[in-house]
Order: structure tokens, then C-alpha cells, then sequence
């Protein structure tokens, strides 16, 4: 899992390899879980989680005026196979690296 920029997973500290726990005190066993907590409206959630050195910690994130509506999360797919493989062959990866290298 990874946080997106300027979403309450980033805003609370939320980092890449950060596992969800629960979620108000709500568990969390999948996505969909993610899914269903947001379908009321929050305006306070608290997220614990256990990052990837397997401590434990809780974020606390507020939006009173807002509400919250998603954390902002980039999630690893459950199944590996319904994934896009995206493989630079040497275009526009080595084009960028061209222009940065030093002569």
C-alpha cells in the first residue's frame, strides 16, 4: 500500500508498506472493507496500522468541514494475474536518461 499526494492516508503519516488494521476500531480484512467504511459519512477517523517492521501505530486525521470520503491508498491487488505488466524497452526511459547524463 502507498499513500496518494495531498490525501488523508498522506496527511496522517500513512506509508508505503503500512498494513491497515482497522479503521475506527472497524477490522480490516480486504478492500472491500475500505470500501464499505466509507460508504457513511466521517468527518474523525483513526487508522491503526502495522508498518513493515511490524510495530503498531495509529493516525488520527480530522475534516470537519468536508467529511472524509477515502483515505487516498494505492492498494496491492489481491489476485497478481489481472495486473498490467509495464515493461520499457529502452524508449522513453533511455530517452530521459540521455538527456540527464553527464559527458
Amino acid at each position: 500500500m502507498d499513500s496518494m499526494p495531498n490525501s488523508p492516508a498522506e496527511k496522517m503519516g500513512i506509508t508505503a508498506g503500512d498494513i491497515i488494521i482497522s479503521i475506527n476500531n472497524q477490522p480490516i480484512r480486504g478492500l472491500e472493507d475500505i470500501i464499505n467504511f466509507f460508504q457513511n459519512y466521517n468527518n474523525y477517523i483513526w487508522v491503526e496500522t502495522i508498518d513493515i517492521f511490524g510495530k503498531r501505530k495509529v493516525y488520527e486525521y480530522r475534516d470537519y468541514q468536508n467529511g472524509i470520503d477515502e483515505l487516498g491508498i494505492l492498494t496491492i491487488p489481491k489476485y497478481s494475474f489481472n495486473v498490467p505488466i509495464i515493461e520499457d524497452r529502452g524508449g522513453l526511459f533511455n530517452i530521459i536518461k540521455s538527456k540527464f547524463r553527464k559527458q
